[in-house]
């Protein structure tokens, strides 16, 4: 019998993709802060930074890389993607002046924008800059 083991490299780099593909998301808020003339971008450009750089790291060919993604490592992935978008996600709640939360309470903000459930925590939706 054949054991089925997960090609950990593959999930690496496709999760250093996924990263860089959220920091490229957080270009458009970014430019909404910046238009609107709020402070706010720099909660976002260093949000980007912190996705750029290990999606960068994580997102290096190798050699051999398989392409292949068997159902193991899409069950892997699935669960990555969903806790590491949220908390890399959470980052500019957390650090905006305007609209400063705490850890839990914008790790649930940011995964109810993910799944676009509607529900918030944040009392004053006003007060946050246009960009968050």
């Amino acid at each position: 019998m054949k054991t089925k083991v997960i090609n950990y490299r593959t999930v690496c780099r496709v999760m250093g993709w996924m990263l860089l593909l959220e920091a490229a998301m957080l270009i458009l808020p970014t430019l909404v802060s910046i238009s609107y003339g709020e402070n706010d971008y720099k909660v976002f450009l260093a949000a980007i930074g912190c996705c750029m750089v290990p999606g960068l790291l994580l997102a290096q060919p190798g050699s051999g890389f398989n392409t292949d993604v068997t159902r193991r490592e899409s069950y892997l992935l699935t669960g990555l993607c969903w806790v590491l978008f949220s908390a890399f996600g959470m980052l500019p709640l957390i650090w905006s002046p305007t609209c400063s939360l705490g850890v839990a309470d914008a790790f649930f903000e940011t995964m109810s924008g993910f799944t676009t459930t509607g529900a918030t925590v944040i009392a004053d939706v006003d007060r946050c800059s246009k960009g968050v």
